[in-house]
């Protein structure tokens, strides 16, 4: 499996393609599965937010933010699959009673976290506003955060206790207002380049989805996966 972090899945299936998944998590029975899905955002997708996809290989996903989403998470038959500190507004939850879901806004009667903006183009996008109820209402999934406990949801009010800075957004050097991440300049000939430095701080391997023709264009970072 693959640790997904810090990642955003939004308006899947609202044009002309696409299903309108966010984070398809599975590949059906025996297939897919054995992820760790952290600090990640689906928003807006026309059917799902998370979901198990029918894998039955065990799952984690913590303190991700699902708004919008027709299902936020869908996780609809019993299995090793652990839900802890996400949030869910705006959509359905379509979740097992066998699975294993604690310290969720919906356990914790959370309906509204108080975001500070719900506007896509804004810095305070999914933040939680002073005061919010979900703020501290999290349990130590072992990731790191600040404060007495973690919040709900991908999105921190306080930076770790423990070095790495914010653990809920990365920020590269030479971000751009693309969620902080490196984005190459319009007609950039290695548009590669500026990519392969957000990976600087991955300490995984990273699966990358390209199309056979355009593996030979470029030279992919060490430790990256076709």
């Amino acid at each position: 499996g693959h640790t997904v972090r810090n990642c955003w899945a939004w308006s899947n299936g609202r044009g002309s393609n696409g299903d309108g998944n966010g984070f398809k998590l599975g590949g059906g029975p025996n297939r897919g599965g054995g992820h760790l899905v952290h600090h990640c955002v689906a928003y807006d997708n026309e059917y799902r937010g998370f979901d198990w996809n029918t894998t039955d290989n065990p799952l984690e996903v913590y303190n991700c933010t699902a708004v919008n989403n027709e299902l936020n998470f869908r996780f609809t038959e019993s299995g090793p699959y652990t839900l802890r500190n996400n949030v869910s507004v705006g959509g359905s939850l379509a979740i097992d009673g066998g699975v294993d879901d604690a310290y969720n806004s919906w356990n914790l009667g959370i309906d509204d976290p108080g975001f500070r903006s719900t506007d896509p183009d804004s810095d305070d996008f999914l933040r939680l506003a002073d005061g919010s109820p979900a703020i501290g209402a999290g349990t130590d999934v072992g990731l790191p955060y600040g404060g007495s406990a973690p919040d709900l949801g991908a999105f921190q009010t306080e930076s770790p206790d423990t070095g790495g800075g914010d653990a809920s957004r990365s920020e590269p050097t030479g971000g751009t207002p693309n969620h902080g991440y490196n984005t190459p300049q319009p007609g950039q000939a290695e548009w590669n380049v500026p990519l392969n430095r957000n990976f600087d701080a991955i300490d995984r391997d990273v699966p990358v989805v390209d199309q056979d023709g355009a593996r030979d264009e470029y030279e992919p970072m060490e430790r990256t996966l076709y």
